[in-house]
């Protein structure tokens, strides 16, 4: 079931909500894979390093800061997403059980709506961030990793979740919210 909510994951922390309110709803190798193209109000901007480029939102926090929405091609020509932040020495995502940072990345610039999900669904005009070496489409999402977090992700089908990278593993999170363009 998904639900569009008046005020997101990242609204309710930002306004101080208890961590608990967080979580709930109110309700065949191909070639390497390309990013798909940008969907309506979101842009992908190249940066390495741990850098992040100006008009970039944050999309997520954990302990070291706010974290931000990014995208690296990984293992065989993937294109999947993780997370970004100051201090980071590249694109950490969530890949193969593990999490992996990759220097060279893009990071979401722009706008769009974070829809609630869960159990694997992917509501329509979610914004498509990548593809794996199958052709399967990847698309942003953030979920709680841990307490006190909300990390940027990848869902797709057959993810059963949100993937997120938290202390170098992988891991598999029921409910989270999907990037929607507007």
């Amino acid at each position: 079931m998904v639900r569009r909510i008046g005020m997101t994951i990242m609204g309710l922390a930002l306004a101080g909500a208890p961590a608990a309110a967080q979580i709930k709803p109110s309700a065949q190798a191909l070639a390497p894979a390309t990013p798909p193209a940008p969907a309506a109000g979101v842009q992908w901007v190249a940066a390495q390093g741990g850098a992040i480029p100006p008009g970039a939102e944050p999309t997520g926090y954990e302990s070291g800061g706010f974290l931000y929405t990014c995208r690296a091609q990984v293992e065989g020509g993937e294109v999947h997403s993780g997370k970004v932040r100051p201090g980071f020495d590249g694109c950490y995502v969530p890949t193969g059980g593990r999490e992996v940072s990759v220097r060279q990345y893009e990071v979401l610039v722009g706008a769009g709506t974070w829809v609630v999900a869960r159990d694997g669904s992917v509501p329509e005009g979610s914004v498509e961030v990548g593809r794996t070496r199958t052709g399967q489409s990847l698309y942003a999402c953030r979920a709680a990793g841990a307490a006190g977090q909300l990390v940027p992700g990848k869902t797709g089908a057959g993810l059963r979740g949100c993937n997120v990278g938290v202390g170098g593993v992988e891991h598999t999170e029921p409910m989270y919210e999907v990037l929607v363009a507007h």
